[in-house]
């Protein structure tokens, strides 16, 4: 799990950091490949998080690496629209605040599946 927070709360603030230095080059590319480094463990810890939750249905692990690629598809295919009518700034910026609220989701979500099969 704290793999998971702490990848996730460097690419918040590396996407945070590409956003205020999206002029300069210098600063862009160091965040960059800060932001990839960041991004490479979340799967596997999110794998790791999944079958320590469930070790009996690893076929989740799949689906959700599934889903995953699939959800950076239609990502990709929305950005692109966006990006039409608005300013990369502004999608960056969104893309910060849904991947912030897509976490405190699944954190919640799994805080209570936890605590249900804790007294079950």
């Amino acid at each position: 799990m704290r793999t998971l927070i702490i990848s996730m709360i460097v690419q918040a603030l590396a996407l945070t950091l590409l956003s205020i230095a999206a002029g300069t080059n210098f600063v862009a590319i160091p965040v960059v490949i800060l932001w990839t480094i960041a991004a490479w463990p979340f799967g596997p810890a999110q794998n790791f998080n999944l079958l320590s939750l469930a070790p009996e249905a690893s076929g989740i692990a799949q689906l959700e690496q599934t889903l995953v690629q699939f959800c950076f598809a239609v990502g990709a295919g929305i950005g692109g629209v966006a990006l039409g009518g608005a300013s990369i700034l502004s999608l960056r910026a969104a893309a910060v605040v849904a991947a912030v609220v897509v976490a405190a989701v699944s954190f919640g979500l799994t805080s209570t599946f936890s605590k249900r099969a804790a007294t079950e």
